[in-house]
């Protein structure tokens, strides 16, 4: 496979878990978040171990690459303010939870 369909693919499967990461999100499964997180950073990683583009091949990888990582920051923003969303509407409860009850879960 040459390296810049393979870049592009590996971008469009950061996008596919992106996406059902924000999914769980809204439908506040968060198990499921957290999973395609873990996904998602192992395809991350996989794209920073590839070597870097050739000149002759950044403008192709720049027309096929960019707008899947642009929809991947997108929908990863949306997760973000929902997971900050419940973290803060949490925050109260867990601050008012007797400490021994918290050591469980530690």
């Amino acid at each position: 496979m040459n390296p810049v369909q393979r870049y592009v693919d590996l971008c469009a499967e950061v996008l596919q878990h992106t996406r059902a990461l924000a999914q769980a999100a809204r439908e506040s499964r968060w198990e499921a978040v957290l999973t395609h997180l873990l996904a998602r950073e192992a395809a991350m990683r996989e794209v920073d171990r590839m070597p870097p583009p050739s000149p002759s091949e950044l403008d192709a990888l720049r027309a096929q690459a960019l707008p899947l990582l642009q929809e991947a920051v997108r929908m990863s923003d949306e997760a973000a303010r929902r997971v900050r969303r419940v973290r803060d509407l949490l925050r109260p409860v867990v601050a008012s939870t007797p400490p021994r009850f918290l050591d469980v879960y530690r």
